[in-house]
């Protein structure tokens, strides 16, 4: 069934992406025909969506996945293993919504093969397609976006590229947990998306506040299921191929760092990155970072250590803070594998212990007697 929504790279895209040196990636991916079972022997699959029509004016943008992948082919093979394949595109479909339908059952079908999709867009909507294809799993999910926006206007029905997080919000059944919005620039944030945000004990990072301690930003992703990232969130000096560029945002180092703590994640399952649009790309050039952005995530993917105190308490380190002139004693696990951090949180609902990834930043503030805002909040969530 799922065959029915992916369109394999022609023969004559598969020569040209595998015309590079030995050792590129073009080179060592699988490029998927219907010939092959892609549902063994694969870690990750490179999935491009075609679909921009509930985006404002962003002609171009369906062009992206094919740009993006004749730099992607080009780049030296990671270390390590590499069970990688490339599926093809998901075409538009008749309506927007059809591609929506397509998008959530492939990536569904892929997250049941225990397979990673790295999905190039396309435009940001597409996110709202990739919450979908978390739907019959029936579990709490916990996704990150980068933005320089927070995309909750609400003045229609129809789902576009600015009001997606309303319609993941508000959606029935409701599944989410936790969103994450990182690197967004107040002048572009109405002081309402604030509010809903902090209303629902979500957790929103400033762009100046992920530059001054980029660290913090691990633990937010290693809690993540999914990861969706906006191309305009990196600053016009280092992408310029998207249709609204602005010249502040994420360096490109740090585009890269934030993929490679998202491969890191044991948790994440599937990435998504959008609103790359080829028609404003000088020589390229955005084209080249997202695909060493897709590289640093690889990269982390096979790096995974695979780390968790609800798992093996013995592998970790364990220490005790109490908060003076308060009932509150709060624990925290350091790895003896990768020196990262969890925090305890006891779920009085459920009668359940529950462990949250932080930094070390948050364990030093609670040496310091102050309760981490991570904790609180983790702890609303749960009540």
């Amino acid at each position: 069934m799922v065959e029915e929504f992916i369109v394999p790279l022609s023969e004559e895209e598969v020569a040209l992406y595998t015309a590079g040196k030995p050792g590129t990636w073009g080179r060592q991916v699988t490029f998927y025909n219907k010939n092959i079972h892609y549902e063994e022997g694969y870690d990750i699959a490179i999935l491009g969506v075609k679909e921009t029509r509930n985006s404002h004016e962003n002609i171009g943008c369906e062009e992206g996945p094919d740009v993006v992948r004749q730099e992607l082919y080009k780049l030296i093979k990671n270390a390590g293993d590499f069970k990688i394949i490339d599926l093809g595109n998901i075409e538009k479909g008749a309506a927007v919504q059809d591609t929506y339908i397509a998008l959530k059952y492939v990536l569904n079908d892929l997250l049941k093969s225990k397979i990673l999709p790295v999905v190039i867009g396309g435009t940001h909507d597409l996110t709202y397609a990739q919450y979908l294809a978390y739907e019959d799993f029936r579990k709490p999910i916990h996704f990150v976006v980068a933005d320089e926006k927070v995309d909750l206007f609400n003045v229609e029905d129809t789902i576009y590229d600015e009001n997606f997080l309303m319609k993941i919000f508000t959606h029935s059944p409701n599944y989410l947990f936790n969103c994450s919005i990182i690197g967004h620039q107040a002048y572009y944030v109405h002081d309402d998306a604030v509010a809903t945000l902090e209303r629902l004990n979500f957790d929103s990072y400033r762009l100046g506040v992920l530059r001054k301690k980029m660290e913090d930003m691990e633990p937010v992703l290693r809690d993540a299921d999914f990861l969706s990232f906006d191309m305009q969130a990196i600053r016009s000096a280092d992408a310029q191929g998207v249709l609204n560029v602005t010249p502040n945002g994420l360096y490109a180092e740090e585009a890269c760092q934030i993929m490679r703590y998202a491969g890191l994640s044991n948790r994440l399952t599937s990435l998504g990155i959008y609103q790359y649009n080829p028609a404003y790309d000088y020589r390229y050039q955005t084209a080249q970072l997202m695909a060493q952005m897709i590289w640093y995530f690889t990269d982390g993917f096979y790096a995974r250590k695979n780390d968790n105190p609800a798992e093996n308490e013995e592998g970790f380190l364990k220490f005790i803070v109490d908060i003076t002139d308060t009932e509150c004693e709060l624990v925290f696990y350091k790895s003896k594998l990768s020196d990262r951090w969890w925090m305890e949180i006891n779920d009085a609902k459920e009668k359940k212990t529950h462990y949250i990834s932080c930094s070390y930043n948050d364990y030093k503030q609670a040496a310091s007697n102050e309760i981490p805002d991570k904790w609180l909040k983790s702890l609303a969530r749960f009540s």
